[in-house]
């Protein structure tokens, strides 16, 4: 399954990489290659994390339900204190 990620560039999900005959993303040495990370959390009520990552200064800038390495789960994307794009990513309840 492949969908644009949060800089553009087309990603695999699955952890599988790119598919076959893809070619390798456009590396700017300026911007990084790092699309982003997820880390892999509990299940979280998305309305309190909203409001607690707002409170710290970390507004998600994306979220919902995505398929991703490990299955169907919600997810947001934040910018950590670095500029990194982090996914935090939960399974189903």
């Amino acid at each position: 399954q492949g969908y644009t990620g949060a800089m553009g560039r087309k990603l695999h999900a699955g952890g599988s990489g790119l598919p076959d005959g893809e070619p390798l993303p456009d590396r700017d040495p300026e911007l990084g290659t790092l699309d982003h990370f997820a880390i892999n959390v509990e299940p979280y009520d998305p309305e309190t994390a909203r409001v607690y990552l707002e409170q710290c200064g970390y507004p998600p800038f994306s979220e919902g339900m995505r398929y991703g390495a490990d299955g169907d789960g919600y997810s947001m994307y934040l910018r950590d204190p670095e500029g990194n794009i982090v996914e935090l990513k939960s399974g189903l309840k």
